[in-house]
């Protein structure tokens, strides 16, 4: 046999690995008299097997380390052996099922030679735990499985708790099942110097003081949405209290878990910031972050979704007068985003939405109107607030907004021979009407019956409604337009001469029925 094919077979046999920690002791010499035999144990090949057997002992050790490196284990062997364990992260081979096993009790812990799991401690919680395939099978086949399941930088469980499981409380809207949320803050949630309203007081069922509050009108939109009057949105606002400095925190329970008009809720809004900046705590960005985070602990405790809220817009701010507590309100408003961020829960921008709803919508309502206090909405900014709410919160909406190209709501008369798609806008006489339409079209003929209900939310400033219908056509449905911030309703008749039913296919035309409200508009 020669040089290489010995150390190729040393290499590959595993029983001739030196042994651990090995002597490199002096290495033998072929003496003048020795008998030199053939084969892989031949006097001719002993150095060269010595060597190989290091190499193949070294091989394996940085195989070893590699893979603790990878799991995060440090791998010794053996109980058969014997072992002395020291740090948590250590685990032990057992030779006999080929399994590595940890030890969760006391350290330090020795394990004499020829010993088992069983014989030097047993297996189960504060003892031997196995580590390999058959334990991870068994903790992801368990009731906290999905938290050892890595999903986009968290666990499935994480994003369960958080936006997926907004989109289970959504499902259960949308499926005609309870679905109570609670709204928790301070006097822009109270629904200071809105008609009817009158403080809030511990106990009490807050919406019937506080009729045109934003969380009274959130459940009215979201029930006409889902057809769903097992839908209730609490107001739990209270009038100049804080979270940094723990009243929000401690008054958890006391205020919505133990109020017996709520009781448990799968949703709470958390909205306080307000009171927190006008403060004069130093630290109050500090103190917001220890108190916002025990709060969300509370808030999972008693088994709902927290949910964080910018702080609303103010006037002076929104103008340009800024001063202090304007920025501190920007810093509360990046802190809460980074607060969920980090716990992974969702946030709704309030702030943003409401600068963008007075710098961008068609109405030129007054600012000084509509808030005259500089710091809270009257009945029209909460009604703003309410139908952003719930367009988030609504699994059925047309969007027409900064983050798609539609410009246009376009219906097919399900007569038309017009094209679907932005084909339907290809045409010299259909130019004028937009471009890049969102199509909506039946399979059946609407004449004369309530054919569908469109909820549409609507951030471009000239997005329209259009109708393709047949030239000859008398047809008498009426398409309704209503803006829910007024509950103003635009209502048209397709005037045009008397329906002559062979008529139909040969020639059909764009009708302008009108303007989509920036906002929440139903169709």
């Amino acid at each position: 046999m020669n040089k290489q094919n010995a150390t190729t077979e040393a290499l590959n046999n595993e029983q001739d690995y030196a042994p651990e920690n090995p002597e490199w002791g002096k290495v033998r010499l072929i003496m003048r008299d020795d008998t030199v035999g053939g084969g892989l144990n031949g006097n001719l090949n002993k150095p060269i097997i010595d060597l190989a057997k290091r190499m193949a002992y070294i091989k394996k050790q940085n195989e070893d380390i590699t893979e603790q490196a990878k799991t995060g284990f440090i791998l010794l062997s053996s109980f058969e052996d014997g072992a002395k364990l020291t740090l948590a992260n250590e685990v032990l081979l057992y030779k006999s099922d080929g399994q590595y096993y940890r030890w969760t009790g006391d350290l330090p812990k020795i394990i004499v030679a020829n010993s088992t799991p069983e014989s030097s401690g047993g297996i189960g919680g504060g003892r031997w735990v196995l580590v390999g395939d058959s334990s991870l099978r068994s903790e992801l086949s368990g009731s906290d499985g999905s938290a050892r399941i890595g999903y986009k930088g968290s666990t499935v469980q994480a994003e369960l708790d958080s936006n997926g499981l907004l989109d289970y409380y959504i499902s259960q809207m949308a499926a005609g099942q309870t679905v109570k949320i609670a709204c928790y803050g301070d006097s822009t949630t109270d629904g200071n110097t809105t008609t009817g309203w009158i403080r809030n007081v511990a106990g009490s069922n807050h919406n019937d003081n506080a009729p045109n509050a934003w969380p009274i009108q959130l459940q009215n939109i979201l029930r006409e949405m889902y057809k769903n009057k097992n839908i209730f949105v609490f107001n739990a606002g209270f009038s100049g209290q804080r979270l940094d400095n723990g009243w929000a925190t401690n008054n958890y329970e006391k205020l919505i878990v133990n109020n017996q008009f709520y009781g448990k809720c799968d949703i709470v809004f958390i909205g306080f910031g307000i009171n927190d900046a006008s403060s004069n705590n130093t630290n109050v960005l500090n103190d917001t972050l220890i108190q916002t985070n025990l709060l969300i602990d509370k808030i999972k405790k008693s088994g709902a979704l927290p949910i964080l809220l910018t702080c609303n817009v103010v006037r002076s701010r929104l103008t340009g007068h800024g001063d202090n507590k304007l920025l501190k309100i920007e810093r509360l408003n990046n802190l809460k985003k980074y607060i969920a961020k980090m716990r992974n829960i969702p946030i709704f921008d309030l702030d943003t939405a409401m600068k963008n709803w007075m710098q961008k919508n068609t109405d030129k309502y007054n600012y000084a109107d509509l808030q005259p206090d500089k710091t809270h909405w009257g009945d029209l900014g909460h009604q703003y607030q309410a139908s952003w709410l719930a367009n988030i919160l609504f699994n059925n909406i047309v969007k027409i907004d900064s983050n798609n190209t539609y410009e246009s709501i376009y219906f097919l008369d399900p007569r038309s021979n017009s094209p679907i798609g932005s084909d339907a806008m290809s045409t010299t006489t259909n130019a004028k009407f937009g471009v890049n339409p969102f199509v909506l079209s039946s399979k059946f003929d609407c004449r004369n019956q309530i054919l569908m209900d469109i909820w549409v939310w609507c951030e471009h400033v000239d997005a329209s409604i259009i109708y393709r219908m047949l030239l000859n056509d008398a047809n008498d449905s009426i398409i309704k337009i209503t803006d829910i911030l007024t509950g103003n309703i635009i209502k048209t008749t397709p005037g045009f001469l008397s329906f002559q039913f062979n008529d139909y296919s040969t020639v059909d035309a764009p009708h302008y029925i009108g303007q989509l409200k920036y906002g929440l508009n139903r169709i």
